[in-house]
């Protein structure tokens, strides 16, 4: 076991407002993720090609979280993260009562996507500031971990209620825009004398230095997209899987993830990020492969628990994206970067993951679904061969031969 030194806050309170506030972001996270795509098949009966059309607007504030941070940091990271799960939360009400047409559905899934991007761009700045030098990926991992036991919560709450009550979606995105409003308070209510003061000034970064780490969140955003659209869709339409089998997917891997995502950010502090992710890498083709021939070479009983094993496998692999976030921090200019480099790397990761959908829906419906996967194998090879080229820093061992709490 890898013991790596805590400074304090990981005990304050301020940090137990914190994790409660992730832990009910967890919750709404999965209310959409574990129902969307059936959502969208059951009330709007949409194919492959029109399921990753949806993913431009679905994706759109991701691509302008640079300029609505800019517009807002104003106001501290801690504010925003408040109000980030209640657009969220919003969105899904939205979606429940609101969206009698594809047009509103739209325009609701939008608003859903402004909160969880939001959400996304400041909860790792946040949770450095908890963080020192040596023990970063740690607390990430930490992170990911009360996350996950949010989702586990999550889908219960949609076995429960969509599986065995049978209740509509409605009924279940009002619960979860309730639970949004109660995890706003939560962020809300942390100390901000344990915070690092906010940036009261964004600046527009785009530095030469940092072109590996927005390379990476390129590439990282065809990968996302094809497995998080198409990986369940896969699912859905070859195996008629419902909304309840998927959510027993994300909560095998949730429960995985309560002890396995604190040990891959040990791991990211004892390798460093370049073995991580070009591990990461390698998996990935490994998934992609499997992915694209387990329905033409297995009969649907095995195939089926092959690629459900591929589904979890990959729910958990999602979690290193917090090396890349390690790895920036690394390297920074100035400490003030930090943030508005993340939103900069979520920004065109979203550029490549507005896009990639619309081609991969198109080469789905043309010429199959495993060309889908093909191309996620080939990414994953450029972004082995891009995380090859990161300078390793000072080892955790290293790390650790300074008194604790030091930076």
């Amino acid at each position: 076991m890898i013991k790596i030194p805590l400074k304090k806050p990981l005990r304050t309170e301020s940090f137990m407002f914190f994790l409660a506030g992730l832990f009910f972001a967890g919750i709404i996270s999965t209310a959409l993720q574990g129902t969307f795509q059936n959502y969208l098949n059951d009330i709007f009966g949409i194919g492959a090609q029109a399921r990753g059309a949806l993913e431009f607007p679905r994706e759109l504030p991701g691509l302008l979280i640079t300029f609505i941070i800019s517009s807002i940091l104003f106001i501290g990271e801690i504010n925003i993260l408040s109000i980030s799960v209640v657009i969220a939360g919003f969105g899904l009400l939205g979606l429940g009562f609101f969206s009698h047409t594809y047009e509103t559905m739209i325009i609701f899934m939008m608003i859903w996507s402004l909160g969880t991007h939001l959400h996304m761009t400041i909860i790792e700045p946040v949770a450095l500031t908890y963080a020192h030098k040596g023990n970063r990926g740690f607390v990430l991992g930490r992170m990911n971990s009360v996350r996950s036991i949010g989702i586990i919560a999550g889908t219960f709450f949609i076995w429960l209620f969509m599986g065995k009550l049978h209740v509509q979606y409605r009924t279940l995105y009002l619960g979860a825009f309730i639970t949004s409003i109660i995890g706003g308070i939560s962020y809300a209510l942390q100390k901000r004398k344990t915070i690092k003061a906010p940036v009261l000034k964004f600046k527009f970064i785009f530095r030469k230095k940092y072109t590996r780490f927005y390379v990476l969140a390129a590439l990282f955003g065809v990968r996302k997209q094809l497995f998080l659209v198409f990986g369940p869709w896969l699912l859905i339409k070859m195996y008629h899987r419902e909304a309840a089998d998927l959510a027993l997917l994300l909560f095998i891997a949730a429960v995985i993830g309560v002890f396995f995502k604190p040990y891959l950010g040990t791991l990211i502090d004892r390798f460093g990020e370049r073995k991580i992710l070009m591990a990461d890498a390698v998996l990935i083709i490994i998934l992609s492969s499997v992915y694209a021939v387990s329905p033409l070479i297995f009969s649907p009983s095995i195939a089926l628990p092959v690629l459900s094993a591929c589904f979890i496998t990959d729910e958990l692999l999602f979690s290193l994206r917090t090396a890349r976030t390690t790895y920036i921090s690394k390297n920074l200019k100035k400490e003030s970067d930090l943030t508005p480099t993340l939103a900069m790397g979520i920004s065109i990761e979203h550029v490549i993951s507005m896009t990639a959908p619309l081609g991969a829906g198109f080469l789905w419906a043309q010429y199959g679904y495993y060309w889908v996967f093909i191309i996620a194998a080939f990414v994953a090879v450029f972004s082995g061969i891009t995380a090859s080229g990161i300078k390793e820093h000072g080892r955790l061992s290293e790390q650790h031969r300074s008194p604790e709490g030091k930076n």
